[in-house]
């Protein structure tokens, strides 16, 4: 199967079991509809801060040479991005190929019920906790996906008593990219050009353990299995599996912009939702059929292998 019929079967499990769409609908209904959580009062502060910081430090001669350094900044353009964003919007892990259109979708005047947080340490525990809930639901939506390709009739009762061992194995596997991306911008200032280093080391690990999830949540590998498991995928056969998922990305990226586009307006976002959905999911699910029909011809190799050296083995006594 090349990788346009794998995508092409991806759309056609998310056809057989349209369920699958509960999922990311309900999440991206709840974040347009839901209450929004606000950091707008801390960017504010924030920005009064940085005023002040500036116009103490411009009077130091020392300190000329390292203002050049920093980026101007413009406090409305802050204002009008970080501040009103959704806080509510970290439920969706887009980077585990949960689909959402809404998480981006920034606070709108017009919204209803709006909660500002004016406490950083509120902050931070607040987006700990959305965080654990949205991983919570990401491995909850891969197992479903999982379970609709794998076309077993597990229980949904014990599909859901995996997912706290799903989502910490998946936390174990992410880890490294994840600690790789933040040094690499954190030390941006400081290395210059040597953190492009780092942060090609978290695309290259982002590469190896693409299909780390599908084999957690279908494969209910661990984490060094998982690991294993996407990595033979990519050795095995590297240029088509950058191919396929290059692909994936482009039309998620593409379809994105689209999305986009059309959330300026409550009738353009009613219809990005499901069809973001659809797309979204029939993306997931090639990619578990992509990871599963590998790993299957990797363990019927792997059995022609041991096959022939039995045989060899038997002639040669003979």
């Amino acid at each position: 199967m090349n990788i346009i019929d794998t995508i092409t079967a991806g759309f056609d499990t998310v056809r057989r079991n349209p369920w699958l769409l509960v999922v990311p609908i309900l999440l991206d209904l709840l974040l347009w509809f839901g209450p929004k959580l606000s950091i707008a009062p801390i960017v504010s502060e924030s920005i009064a801060t940085m005023e002040e910081l500036q116009v103490l430090a411009a009077d130091q001669r020392e300190l000329e040479a390292a203002l050049a350094a920093l980026p101007d900044f413009d406090p409305n353009i802050l204002q009008e991005t970080a501040g009103r964003i959704n806080l509510l919007g970290l439920l969706a892990w887009n980077v585990l190929g949960v689909p959402s259109v809404a998480a981006t979708r920034l606070i709108q005047p017009t919204d209803a019920l709006v909660i500002d947080l004016s406490s950083s340490c509120a902050a931070l525990g607040i987006m700990a906790l959305v965080l654990v809930i949205g991983l919570f639901l990401a491995a909850f939506f891969l197992a479903l996906v999982g379970r609709a390709v794998r076309g077993d009739n597990e229980p949904l009762r014990d599909l859901i008593r995996q997912l706290p061992r799903y989502a910490l194995y998946i936390v174990i596997v992410m880890a490294p990219i994840l600690l790789a991306t933040m040094l690499g911008v954190s030390m941006s200032v400081i290395c210059g050009p040597f953190s492009f280093l780092l942060l090609g080391g978290a695309l290259w690990l982002a590469l190896y353990l693409y299909f780390a999830p599908e084999a957690i949540t279908m494969s209910r590998a661990g984490p060094l299995e998982a690991v294993r498991n996407s990595i033979i995928l990519l050795r095995m056969s590297f240029w088509p599996t950058l191919g396929f998922i290059v692909l994936c990305s482009v039309i998620a990226a593409g379809v994105s912009v689209i999305w986009q586009a059309l959330l300026t307006s409550p009738l353009g976002t009613a219809v990005a939702i499901p069809f973001n959905s659809i797309i979204g999911t029939g993306l997931a699910a090639a990619a578990f059929i992509y990871y599963r029909d590998r790993l299957s011809l990797w363990h019927q190799l792997i059995a022609q292998a041991r096959s022939r050296s039995q045989s060899e083995d038997s002639t040669s006594h003979d």
